[in-house]
């Protein structure tokens, strides 16, 4: 007896990706945002407060539900550091 196989499309909500936008099958539609990062510990106290604040502001302005995820990644700056201190002789 043959195994049945079924497609990954009948278990995926999205009817269509267009213009940036996802348009699921019950009508919903959907919007992805890529926003880059900060590195918050190396902002001052008052600059961490105007993000924190900023961003309460934003979410306290929206009137439907909001879905976050974050990605973080560690990254090997060893060459990045050698090269500035390779400038920093030049300088010096």
């Amino acid at each position: 007896m043959p195994q049945q196989t079924s497609s990954t499309q009948q278990y995926v909500e999205v009817r269509e990706v267009r213009d940036g936008i996802i348009y699921l099958k019950n009508g919903g539609v959907r919007k992805i945002f890529a926003v880059s990062g900060v590195n918050f510990d190396l902002k001052s106290f008052q600059e961490q407060e105007v993000i924190l604040n900023s961003f309460q502001h934003f979410l306290n302005t929206l009137d439907f539900g909001i879905q976050f995820f974050i990605h973080s990644r560690k990254i090997n700056i060893d060459g990045y550091l050698e090269k500035i201190k390779g400038k920093k002789k030049e300088i010096e």
